[in-house]
C-alpha cells in the first residue's frame, strides 16, 4: 500500500510540473496559496495549514506527524470595473479639447498571469498548492518541500476597453518552485522553523499610451490650424506634422522581463504555554529579481508625422538635432530591456485562543515593506523615440530609462478568524481582513490593482478517514477606489508639468474590484 501511495505522489508530482500553473489568483500577496488560509483570510500564523506552514510560520510544520502530501484545486473569477466621467469643472486641453471619448464609458478586466515560458495566461483554474512533509517518531525534527506562488497578479482587458491606457494586460508575479524546510521542536511549549524559497519572477506589460496633456494639446491645436495649403521653405506646414490630440493613442508598449532564480527565507517561531493559547510569529524577507527580457514599442502615424516634421530640412533638422529627437521616424522598435524588482518583506504574528475545546479564535497582525516599490526603473537597449521626445518636454531625464513613480507606503493590518469543531469529522471556518491601500492619493491609479480591499472568507475542514482530510474554502473580496480629476500624478493629473504618465488627465476614475475564490485540498498521511 505504502508503495502504491508513494508512486502514486511522484506521479502527481511530476505531472503537475509540466502543466501550466494556472491556479493563482490575479491578484498579489497570499490571497490564495491554500484552502485553509483562503476560509481563515490568512489568519494562520498560529495555526498554520499542514504543509503550508512552509510559507505561514515554518515552525508549525513541527506539529505534523508521520509522512504527509497536500495537493490543492483553485479557481478564482476576478473583475476589475473601471468608470470614466468627465470633470464638469475642467475647462478642456488649451480651451480647445473639451470631449474625450472615454467620458461615460466603463470597461471591465479579468485576471491574468504570466510565468516563465507562458505570458498573459487568462485562465485561473488548476492544481494549486502541492507540497510533502516527513516527521519520524520521537524526533524533534521535520523536514517539508513545497511548490506555491506567494506573490502573483494581474489584469487583462479588451483592445478596445477604455482601462487599455491604464493597462491592456499586466501581469507580475513570483513562484516558489523548491522550499527546502525544517522545523525543531525543542519542547512540548516552544518550536522553531525555517524555509528557503528559490524560484523564478516575471513582469509583463502591454499597454496602449497616449497623453492628454497642454503641451501635447498645443501640438494638435496648432497642426489643425494650420493644416492650410502654404508653401514656406523654412518651416512645413501643417506645423508639427499635424501634431498630437490629446485624446489620440500615440504609441503601443509590449514588454515582458524575467529572472529565473530568486531568494528568500521564512523564518518562524510557535509558542504553546497552555493548552489554550497559542502564539506565532513569522518573517518572511524581501527577494530582489533582476529580471530582463524583450520590449517592442508600435508607434502611431500621428506619433510619426511629428518625428518626421521636426527633421524637415534645412532648419527643423538642425534644431532636432540639437533637442535630442531621432533623426527619422520609425513605425516600430524592439530590442532587449531589464528591470530590477523587488518583492516586499512582510512580518505577520498572531495569537490562537480555545476558550473551548471545539471553538478556535484567531487574530493576526501583518506588515508589509511596501516601500521598496518607489519607483520602477526600466533600462532599454537603444534609444526610444517616445523618450526621446519626452524629454524634450521635461517629462524624462533619460533616452533609455523609463522610471515609473510608485511611492508605495508601508502598511500593517488586523485579520480575524474562527474555528468551530462541530463534529468529529467537521469543522467551519470563518475569516475577515480589511486591507489599507499601500498606494498615496496623489500616485493611485488604475494599472496595479493595489487598492484597499475587504477579504472574506468561509470554508469546511472534514476529516475523511484517519489518514485524510479535505479542505474546502471560499473568499470574496471587494473594494471601490475613486480618484477625482486631478488628484493623482500618476493617473488623471491635469497640470502642465504633470507628463510622465496621466492617460485618463480630466476624468474622475473609479475601480471596483471583486473577486471570488474557489478551493479545495486534500492532504493524506500515512
Amino acid at each position: 500500500m505504502k508503495v502504491r501511495f508513494c508512486a502514486i505522489v511522484f506521479v502527481i508530482v511530476i505531472g503537475c510540473l509540466f502543466v501550466p500553473w494556472q491556479s493563482q489568483c490575479a491578484m498579489l500577496q497570499q490571497l490564495a496559496i491554500h484552502p485553509k488560509s483562503i476560509a481563515l483570510a490568512n489568519t494562520v500564523t498560529a495555526y498554520p495549514p499542514d504543509i503550508m506552514a512552509v510559507h505561514f510560520n515554518p515552525a508549525g510544520l513541527s506539529k505534523l506527524e508521520g509522512n504527509q502530501f497536500t495537493i490543492g484545486f483553485l479557481y478564482a473569477d476576478l473583475k476589475v470595473i473601471n468608470r470614466f466621467e468627465a470633470d464638469p469643472n475642467f475647462g478642456g486641453f488649451m480651451s480647445y479639447y473639451h470631449d474625450d471619448p472615454l467620458a461615460g464609458q466603463e470597461g471591465t478586466s479579468s485576471g491574468n498571469i504570466a510565468i516563465p515560458g507562458y505570458r498573459n495566461i487568462p485562465m485561473l483554474a488548476g492544481p494549486f498548492p502541492i507540497g510533502i512533509s516527513t516527521h519520524k517518531e520521537d524526533s524533534p525534527w521535520t523536514f517539508a518541500y513545497a511548490l506555491y506562488a506567494p506573490f502573483i497578479g494581474g489584469v487583462k482587458r479588451g483592445e478596445k476597453d477604455p482601462g487599455r491606457f491604464g493597462a491592456v494586460s499586466l501581469a507580475l508575479g513570483r513562484i516558489i518552485y523548491a522550499s527546502p524546510s525544517v522545523a525543531y521542536k525543542f519542547n512540548d511549549k516552544f518550536s522553531l522553523g525555517l524555509s528557503i524559497g528559490l524560484g523564478a519572477s516575471n513582469e509583463s506589460i502591454v499597454l496602449d499610451v497616449r497623453a492628454p496633456n497642454h503641451l501635447v494639446a498645443l501640438t494638435g491645436a496648432l497642426g489643425e490650424l494650420t493644416d492650410i495649403d502654404m508653401d514656406i521653405p523654412i518651416i512645413p506646414f501643417p506645423l508639427f506634422g499635424g501634431g498630437i490630440k490629446p485624446y489620440d493613442r500615440i504609441a503601443h508598449l509590449n514588454f515582458y522581463a524575467e529572472d529565473y532564480f530568486t531568494q528568500s527565507y521564512n523564518l518562524g517561531l510557535m509558542w504553546e504555554p497552555s493548552d489554550w493559547f497559542t502564539f506565532g510569529i513569522v518573517y518572511q524577507s524581501e527577494s530582489k529579481a533582476e529580471q530582463s527580457g524583450d520590449f517592442v514599442f508600435k508607434y502611431d502615424t500621428n506619433f510619426q508625422k511629428v518625428i518626421e516634421w521636426f527633421n524637415t530640412p534645412p532648419l527643423l533638422n538642425i534644431f532636432a538635432e540639437a533637442l535630442g529627437l531621432p533623426p527619422y521616424p520609425v513605425s516600430k522598435q524592439e530590442g532587449r530591456m531589464s528591470l530590477d524588482f523587488t518583492y516586499p518583506q512582510r512580518v505577520q504574528a498572531g495569537i490562537m485562543l480555545q476558550p473551548f475545546e471545539n471553538l478556535k479564535l484567531l487574530c493576526d497582525f501583518h506588515w508589509v515593506d511596501w516601500k521598496v516599490w518607489q519607483t520602477n526603473r526600466i533600462i532599454f537597449d537603444q534609444d526610444i523615440q517616445l523618450l526621446q521626445f519626452a524629454q524634450i518636454l521635461g517629462a524624462v531625464d533619460s533616452t533609455r530609462i523609463l522610471n515609473l513613480p510608485h511611492y508605495l507606503q508601508s502598511r500593517w493590518n488586523l485579520s480575524y478568524a474562527l474555528e468551530y469543531q462541530m463534529f468529529d469529522w467537521l469543522a467551519i471556518r470563518f475569516g475577515y481582513e480589511d486591507r489599507e491601500s499601500s498606494f498615496p492619493k496623489d500616485y493611485i491609479g488604475n494599472t496595479i490593482p493595489l487598492a484597499a480591499m475587504t477579504i472574506y472568507g468561509a470554508g469546511f475542514g472534514i476529516k475523511w478517514s484517519e489518514q485524510t482530510t479535505i479542505d474546502l474554502a471560499f473568499s470574496y473580496i471587494t473594494s471601490i477606489t475613486e480618484i477625482p480629476n486631478n488628484t493623482s500624478n500618476f493617473c488623471n493629473s491635469t497640470d502642465i508639468t504633470g507628463l510622465l504618465y496621466n492617460p485618463h488627465a480630466g476624468l474622475d476614475v473609479e475601480i471596483e474590484l471583486n473577486v471570488m475564490i474557489f478551493s479545495a485540498g486534500i492532504n493524506y498521511r500515512w
